[in-house]
């Protein structure tokens, strides 16, 4: 790590990282990943020249996940099937079913009130293993922040269900879910006319292990079994490869419903294959919301309801709202306390809810992402405890939570920062990061991440070393505190910063038990300077007494509180561990000032801080 620290000024920091070929962000705010890559070995160039054909672009403030290759013609189908095999197979290697979703504009509402349905349950995580197939632009935009795929081709106007060009689609559908298969992707096809009332995933992982398709039936009961199309577990072994591969070349010769075609070759089925079908009480299709067939749902058994007998868009909406399965609130949002009740299926009789209640959150946003409405801006304090919340979730899947205080002046470089990290691989580092943003321009920049606005209701610009800016930093030393004392592990990071490696793991493997680890980011004197944009705090008591003494002093001190800190050092409690990170391979910003320490090793250096400039 090298840190741009001892630069003064944001315009030196960029101007220093570009002329030493360390500026990652392409074209129009994206990262060029196959640049950025270069990290991974540390071959970087002396400068920023790149040809054309090496610059495939991803936008920044989308999630690592997302693939969108820019180019000067829009890619073809077969180009962007290329890009859903990959991001699937990425996916897979993670573990697990990817949920595949053809998503088009006319299911866009539905589609929305799936996610909220899915974030009310606490499904975050099957959201994450979501891969959204969108077949048109609209589609695509409304779900930015999730992981999604252009799937049109260029001039491609609307597609009417039941015509060739429909059926011409469908067939590419089928053909590029056999070859998701043959990368022996695990692909959970679903539809997002549903209602979960839990996890149906987890239900078919715990009662159908070993089977090579599950479905459920999507007819009327009779002795022949109709498969939903919509609904429909694909283990990628070899029955049910063969069995796909045959649907393909029948769905070729024979353009149609392939929900028929399938149906039609299930008593051909490969010899051995085990098509396991889901029990009709926990898993029912959209008939009764039609006729009453099946009877009432008793929702303590109910896992999943299907709005698919229902003819038109419409008439799902509205057979949803009044049945109090809509759980999608005003402009576009979630209202998660609404939603919520799901996870006890106390669903009420109508759509009913007071102000108070109605605590929303922006639907296209990621599942970690908190920004709470009402009718007055939030107080600061407000917003306080939204990053504790958020925090403590973080904290409980384990690990490090990458606490970055931003601001509009290090746009760029908090940009540069991301593409840095998804250069090197280090997607699981920002999902573990949480920016607090300090005005609305930064909020908006960091959409698609874990954010919380932290500013008041017409704060203005704060300008370094002036009283509101140190009040709002001693308010940040509070915070802090704070999530000390709830347990979570804080890593105090800025974002002026290249990294080699992983600090992180770093930390982890060499410096387990310390209380507090940093680097030096001083002069190389005896008495050390704690770098606070590059601290790991462990919630011990230590820790926290420690952290509380700060806090007292710079309540009467403004000031500083890097300075402080060091103050407090010499005193610090008994038995405390503060430990540092190596210099030669923790460097702080003097080197691109003076040549302090020399010229880094990229062999050794694990970041690279600009914070002298």
């Amino acid at each position: 790590m090298m840190h741009t620290n001892w630069m003064v000024g944001t315009e030196t920091k960029l101007k220093s990282l570009k002329e030493k070929g360390l500026w990652l962000l392409g074209a129009e705010g994206a990262c060029d990943l196959t640049y950025a890559s270069k990290m991974k070995t540390l071959e970087l160039p002396a400068g920023a020249a790149r040809t054309a054909a090496a610059s495939k672009e991803v936008a920044v403030v989308a999630p690592a996940a997302e693939v969108a290759v820019a180019s000067k013609e829009p890619a073809t189908l077969d180009e962007m099937s290329q890009v859903v095999l990959h991001m699937a197979k990425e996916m897979t290697e993670k573990g697990g079913w990817v949920l595949l979703i053809l998503a088009n504009k006319a299911f866009a509402e539905l589609t929305q009130n799936w996610i909220c349905n899915l974030r009310g349950l606490g499904l975050e995580k099957r959201l994450e293993q979501t891969l959204f197939v969108a077949i048109d632009q609209p589609t695509y935009d409304q779900l930015e922040g999730y992981q999604r795929v252009k799937w049109f081709s260029a001039g491609q106007g609307d597609l009417k269900y039941d015509t060739k060009p429909y059926y011409e689609l469908m067939h590419k559908r089928t053909v590029l879910i056999l070859d998701l298969l043959k990368q022996k992707s695990k692909i959970f096809l679903c539809e997002t006319d549903q209602i979960w009332y839990s996890d149906p995933v987890a239900y078919v992982e715990k009662n159908h292990p070993s089977a090579d398709i599950v479905t459920y039936d999507d007819g009327k009961g009779q002795k022949e079994k109709l498969p939903c199309g919509g609904f429909l577990f694909l283990n990628p072994t070899q029955h049910t490869i063969k069995l796909w591969g045959t649907l393909v070349e029948k769905h070729k010769k024979q353009m149609g419903n392939e929900q028929m075609l399938l149906k039609g070759l299930l008593p051909k089925k490969p010899e051995g294959m085990k098509l396991e079908w889901l029990p009709s009480d926990k898993f029912r299709n959209g008939r009764w919301y039609v006729d009453g067939f099946g009877g009432k749902p008793n929702p303590k058994k109910v896992v999943m309801m299907h709005t698919n007998w229902m003819v038109g868009t419409e008439t799902k909406l509205k057979s949803l709202k009044e049945k109090g399965l809509w759980l999608l609130g005003a402009e576009g949002a979630c209202d998660l306390t609404y939603a919520s009740k799901m996870k006890t299926l106390e669903l009420p009789a109508g759509a009913a809810r007071t102000a108070a209640a109605s605590k929303e959150v922006a639907v296209v946003a990621p599942a970690a992402e908190v920004a709470v409405a009402s009718k007055e801006p939030a107080t600061l304090d407000e917003m306080s405890q939204v990053v504790l919340h958020m925090a403590k979730e973080m904290t409980e899947k384990g690990g490090w939570v990458l606490l970055i205080l931003a601001n509009k002046a290090f746009a760029e470089l908090t940009q540069n920062w991301i593409c840095n990290l998804r250069g090197l691989g280090l997607e699981k580092r920002l999902e573990q990061t949480l920016f607090v943003a300090i005005d609305q321009p930064t909020y908006d920049q960091l959409e698609g991440y874990q954010r919380v606005k932290w500013f008041s209701a017409g704060q203005g610009d704060l300008k370094y070393d002036t009283k509101p800016y140190y009040e709002l930093m001693h308010k940040r030393t509070v915070l802090i505190l704070d999530l000390l004392k709830q347990k979570s592990k804080i890593f105090l990071c800025e974002t002026d910063q290249i990294w080699y490696s992983d600090p992180v793991a770093y930390v982890e493997k060499n410096h387990p038990s310390a209380d507090i680890v940093t680097y030096d980011d001083g002069k190389g004197q005896k008495e050390k300077l704690p770098c606070g944009g590059f601290l790991f705090l462990n919630p011990t008591q230590h820790t926290i007494k420690l952290w509380g003494t700060l806090v007292e002093k710079h309540k009467k001190q403004m000031g500083n509180e890097q300075m402080l800190l060091k103050g407090l050092l010499p005193k610090k409690p008994e038995g405390m561990k503060l430990e540092w990170l190596p210099s030669d391979k923790f460097r702080n910003g003097r080197w691109y000032v003076d040549g302090f320490g020399g010229k880094p090793n990229p062999k050794k250096v694990v970041m690279m801080h600009t914070n002298w400039m």
